[in-house]
């Protein structure tokens, strides 16, 4: 076994931004405290472009197997998390990915810890056992809000084992100017453009259906009434609020076509920007510092936004938003899919550009404590890696 070895497994090298954020935080944090990093990766050369700091290792279902259960055995200890993984709606192949992982450090004799993991939802009967397992085996679990706490507990996880924290990308860097490529200053040189002109900045972050990844080029009815609606709000937000529209995609494969799709519904399509998710986390989350209001699906395009105390509208397509926008203090900002409706966007939206100095000093309040929470989590990790090297 290596000493000061820590490896990192999650869904990483699948673009999407808040699983490279997270990634991004904890390959810092973890290498700038002495230790060698791993990282479990489906694109080791794409991964390893972004994290210089860090070792890949190629995983996988099957191809990576032997490498992947090779640097877990040499680990002082194995990190699960953080991020969305433990959930079947993906696919139950994902949580049976995740779950692997536990089960070769317990083969190994590697400890586990489970940190910043939002848990559910967990469908199948089979699903809670597993996850049952791999909590009641972990050496140390840090959920990222309560409904994952209080989900755990319900499938016979002991409470006193999970400690409540907060999602690692909190503590992510926004980028500088000085240090953007040409396409991150022409981002932020677009932006400032828009503002110089008088244009409130409003960004839109949306996402596909969960689980069925034929949807991001072709798009069912279901779907396109969604969009359809979105382009309403869109449109009515520019012509309120002589608004510039940004939409930030945080996931490339997925995100970048529904922009498309958007625009071609929209009216004013001449005040929509893109921010593409192929560009680095701390990018992107420094162009969402830029905005006036955020309007989101996408998790991680609402902590962004709250890290630099921009307002946003939650669009709550899963639980985990909505306890987000509770764990802020501002469980008012999340809408359910059921007040998803152009009509009812635009009123909230309305309403939160009126109380939006309320809204900044709120967060302003309520960050400093879930990045002070996800701190603690990377100090647990520490701890129970250097207890065993």
């Amino acid at each position: 076994m290596s000493q000061r070895r820590i490896v990192l497994s999650n869904s990483y090298g699948t673009q999407n931004v808040g699983d490279e954020a997270i990634l991004t935080v904890l390959v810092n944090e973890l290498s700038g405290r002495g230790f060698d990093v791993d990282i479990l990766t489906f694109t080791p050369r794409e991964t390893q472009i972004r994290q210089e700091k860090a070792t890949v290792i190629r995983s996988g279902v099957i191809r990576g197997s032997l490498s992947t259960i090779g640097a877990i055995r040499r680990a002082s200890v194995l990190v699960v998390g953080g991020g969305g993984i433990i959930q079947d709606a993906t696919s139950f192949g994902n949580l049976l990915l995740h779950v692997s992982r536990p089960l070769m450090a317990a083969l190994t004799g590697t400890p586990v810890v489970i940190s910043g993991v939002g848990v559910g939802p967990l469908n199948r009967s089979l699903s809670r056992k597993l996850v049952r397992w791999a909590c009641n085996r972990a050496s140390s679990i840090d959920v990222r809000d309560s409904h994952s706490a209080a989900l755990l507990e319900a499938i016979g996880v002991p409470d006193e084992r999970v400690r409540q924290s907060a999602d690692f990308a909190h503590l992510l860097e926004k980028c500088s100017v000085e240090e953007m490529d040409e396409v991150g200053r022409a981002l932020i040189n677009t932006l400032q453009l828009a503002r110089e002109k008088g244009r409130l900045l409003v960004g839109l972050s949306l996402r596909p259906p969960i689980g069925d990844a034929s949807r991001r080029s072709q798009m069912t009815a279901g779907d396109r009434s969604h969009l359809e609606h979105m382009a309403r709000v869109a449109d009515g937000i520019v012509e309120k609020h002589d608004a510039q529209i940004i939409f930030v995609s945080m996931h490339a494969e997925q995100d970048d076509s529904i922009a498309s799709f958007l625009v071609k519904d929209m009216q004013h399509r001449d005040r929509v920007s893109l921010v593409s998710g192929k560009l680095q986390p701390a990018v992107i989350k420094a162009a969402i510092a830029e905005l006036d209001l955020m309007i989101g699906m996408r998790l991680h395009s609402l902590i962004f936004a709250a890290c630099h105390a921009v307002p946003f509208v939650a669009l709550a397509y899963d639980d985990k938003v909505a306890a987000y926008c509770e764990a802020l203090g501002l469980p008012v900002q999340a809408l359910r899919p059921a007040q998803g409706q152009a009509e009812s966007i635009l009123s909230v939206v309305d309403r939160t550009l009126a109380s939006s100095l309320q809204i900044r000093e709120q967060l302003r309040s309520a960050v400093p404590q879930l990045a002070a929470h996800a701190n603690q989590s990377i100090d647990k990790i520490c701890e129970i890696a250097l207890a065993k090297c």
